[in-house]
């Protein structure tokens, strides 16, 4: 809370103090590496992943820290090596196994990915995660074509699993067709997926996050406006939608999303402060309710106590 309300350095002199007087919180630590790297304190957050690894070496979370700072550094023997040690140490550890793919498909690694599927071959209930962690490592590799034919593979051979997981079938189809350039079929896979009932706003999120790293803006716009609507209050959604509208400039539904936006737990000041600044131009003197809302914002952005 303290960290959303705009004190960077009180969370982390909080977080420092917690951990002298509980060292074993990895949780704690987890936060603190996090909240470094998002300051640019690329030391700091290294000192943090290194503490984790001490703190409990034979806990696979902090492991899997451990690889994304090798993957900074751009250290590929280093990652092998650690990848290799951690499918020996967990090879039995279903839930080990897939932090380490999930890692592998969001550092764009297909063959790890494809390594930890086939440590996971002879566990049925977790084939699906592992086949679609596959198919993600190469959407963020930039081997769009061989994800696609992944999906459309898995959609034949495992129907079952296939439709279990549908949206995030369809997600990483949408994300694939895009990258490939083919914006019409995306544009048309992407109405598929939010014409479903019952869809979770993290997946949407998540798909929107996808398509915006690959400069498919309008999707991702479309995918968060359904996951807000999916659920109104969902801050991540929200946060999501708003920082990209102020982006793009797609103004029309912003006050309604703000005012929402206001009424969850804790805003993101740095997103209100955006907003407001945008808002504040001569260029939305018109936008409805555009003084209300500025109003609202300013009041939102005074001095916060500590």
């Amino acid at each position: 809370i303290v960290w959303e309300r705009g004190f960077p350095e009180l969370a982390l002199l909080r977080l420092k103090e917690h951990l002298a007087r509980h060292p074993g919180h990895d949780g704690a630590r987890a936060l603190l590496a996090g909240y470094h790297l998002s300051l640019g304190r690329t030391g700091d957050w290294e000192s943090a992943l290194v503490e984790r690894v001490a703190g409990d070496p034979l806990a696979p979370a902090p492991r899997v820290a451990y690889l994304q700072l090798h993957q900074r550094r751009g250290d590929q023997a280093r990652i092998e090596r650690e990848a290799t040690a951690f499918l020996q140490q967990f090879d039995t550890d279903p839930a080990a196994l897939l932090l380490l793919a999930d890692f592998a498909a969001n550092a764009g690694r297909p063959t790890l990915a494809r390594r930890v599927q086939q440590a996971l071959a002879g566990r049925p209930e977790h084939a699906g995660t592992a086949a679609l962690l596959v198919a993600e490592a190469h959407l963020v590799a930039g081997d769009y074509q061989t994800a696609l034919d992944l999906i459309a593979g898995y959609a034949r051979e495992y129907p079952g699993w296939a439709g279990q997981f549908a949206p995030v079938v369809n997600g990483l189809q949408v994300v694939a067709l895009s990258g490939l350039g083919r914006a019409d079929e995306a544009r048309l896979s992407l109405d598929h997926l939010l014409a479903r009932k019952n869809l979770r706003a993290e997946n949407l999120v998540a798909v929107a996050g996808r398509l915006t790293d690959r400069g498919a803006r309008e999707l991702a716009l479309s995918a968060l406006d359904r996951a807000v609507g999916t659920d109104p209050l969902n801050q991540a959604a929200l946060a999501s939608l708003i920082r990209l509208e102020l982006e793009t400039g797609n103004l029309a539904q912003l006050p309604a999303h703000l005012e929402r936006f206001l009424r969850t737990r804790q805003p993101s000041r740095e997103i209100l402060a955006q907003a407001s600044t945008v808002l504040g131009s001569d260029r939305h003197l018109l936008l409805p309710a555009q003084k209300t809302l500025l109003a609202s914002l300013q009041a939102a952005l005074g001095p916060p106590r500590p």
